[in-house]
């Protein structure tokens, strides 16, 4: 998944929200950006591209130029992030975090029945080096004395996106 990071951090994973979330255009927007090859319960392969779009803060997902509306998600990432510099330097945290819920978090909505609906996955692993932001440490349940530390994250990301199949089968 070096293509692209799922988040800034899977550290930022639960507050991030989903991938793919509600798109109303026909076409894609220009400057989308690969998001990754989905592997659908159809046996099918998407590759899906997004853009963040000024009025909304998800991503809006396409699929050889059409919108593609994800229902559900539920996202997981396991990996450890290794302290690079400061007085924590050396220090290596573990992590697992899980995050799931409506595709389109401005949309109060309960629990979905997945059942009418088709799951595609998109499953990697990456490893990078980032600046620890504030909302990392915390979900870490770290101090402020990392904030800003230099970190690697060493990640195995899971996506699920849960699509309506008769759209899904339209791109």
């Amino acid at each position: 998944m070096s293509h692209r990071r799922v988040v800034p951090a899977a550290l930022a994973l639960v507050a991030a929200g989903p991938l793919l979330v509600p798109a109303n255009a026909a076409a894609a927007p220009p400057n989308i950006a690969p998001l990754g090859a989905y592997v659908c319960s159809d046996g099918r392969t998407i590759d899906v591209s997004g853009v963040d779009r000024m009025r909304f803060p998800e991503q809006v997902a396409f699929v050889d130029g059409k919108g593609l509306v994800a229902r559900w998600f539920a996202t997981s990432a396991q990996g450890t992030v290794t302290i690079l510099d400061g007085p924590h330097a050396g220090q290596v945290l573990s992590f697992d975090l899980t995050a799931s819920g409506p595709a389109n978090r401005h949309r109060t909505a309960s629990s979905v029945d997945l059942t009418g609906l088709a799951p595609c996955v998109l499953s990697g692993h990456e490893a990078y080096t980032f600046s620890l932001p504030p909302e990392a440490a915390e979900q870490l349940g770290l101090d402020g004395s990392y904030v800003g530390t230099a970190a690697n994250v060493d990640q195995t990301i899971t996506q699920t996106a849960w699509f309506n199949p008769v759209q899904l089968s339209k791109r």
